[in-house]
């Protein structure tokens, strides 16, 4: 298992690379930082070494020496903090760093999605300089094959004992469910599945219910059923009410709970819970 984070040293929030950090040290995975720099957003700007006795005005630097001005800045910045995270977590954890001139949408296609049990960790605000805005992280978390954790700037990390999962008890649920038996095991939380019955009989719901602990081993799995009408406010309701360590959001075109992952109540997710959100996008 390998744990993507996307640098957030720009951010004028702060950092969730600890977050990161912690989580791949509880997994025993190999880490590396993405440290994207979009060339669109680099603009020519006046050198430092203009001589301030003389009308001369400064040098423009080109694109280029912009660009390695970036790099070097950037290796700097991650550098020293990662100097100061890793001291302080006492394990010998495996960290590499990458920093290139691309965009973050080509680096999921083209790298990031060569490893689909991978998890690629997020800030949920926009730093205005690899995302520019909650749409771009949503979108990006959905163009990437594994699992994206969008996690609010502050957030200390803490194993998950207590994880939020809507459902619609549908029965290709639980094959889908399938991509996250390895990372549940690591935590032996509680699930608990929220969900309404689309009118099923409560034999129906029993055998679902002993099937998907068949799919999480290692947990403890509750479930709670609520108004299929109210579904997506009642769910906002029940998370702020519970405050789970995680919430589990699968995006699928067909479904049930196909207002979920609309961008409007996807984005309320966002803004209206504390927890960080586990997405993977199908």
């Amino acid at each position: 298992m390998k744990v993507f984070i996307i640098s957030d040293i720009k951010s004028k929030a702060e950092s969730i690379i600890p977050y990161g950090l912690r989580l791949a040290t509880c997994l025993e995975a190999e880490v590396e930082i993405i440290h994207i720099i979009d060339s669109r957003m680099q603009q020519g700007v006046s050198s430092n070494y203009g001589d301030s006795g003389t009308v001369t005005p400064a040098n423009k630097l080109s694109h280029d020496e912009i660009i390695e001005r970036e790099k070097g800045t950037a290796g700097k910045e991650l550098d020293d903090f990662l100097s100061r995270e890793k001291s302080r977590l006492n394990y010998p954890l495996k960290v590499n760093v990458c920093i290139e001139l691309n965009s973050i949408e080509n680096k999921i296609t083209e790298d990031l999605n060569n490893d689909p049990s991978a998890i690629m960790v997020v800030n949920k605000e926009a730093d205005d300089y690899i995302f520019l805005s909650q749409k771009e992280i949503i979108d990006v978390c959905k163009d990437f094959k594994g699992l994206s954790l969008i996690v609010p700037p502050g957030t200390e990390f803490e194993k998950f004992t207590n994880i939020l999962l809507p459902s619609a008890l549908q029965p290709d649920d639980l094959e889908n469910y399938q991509y996250l038996t390895d990372f549940i095991r690591y935590f032996q939380p509680v699930v608990n599945v929220v969900a309404h019955s689309d009118e099923k009989n409560e034999d129906e719901i029993d055998l679902w219910v002993k099937k998907i602990e068949t799919v999480f081993p290692s947990a403890s799995v509750s479930l709670k059923l609520i108004d299929p009408g109210n579904f997506d406010d009642e769910f906002i309701d029940y998370t702020e009410m519970l405050e789970p360590d995680l919430v589990l959001v699968f995006r699928k075109e067909r479904s049930l709970l196909k207002s979920l992952f609309e961008k409007e109540l996807f984005a309320k997710l966002l803004d209206q819970t504390s927890a960080p959100i586990l997405f993977h996008s199908r």
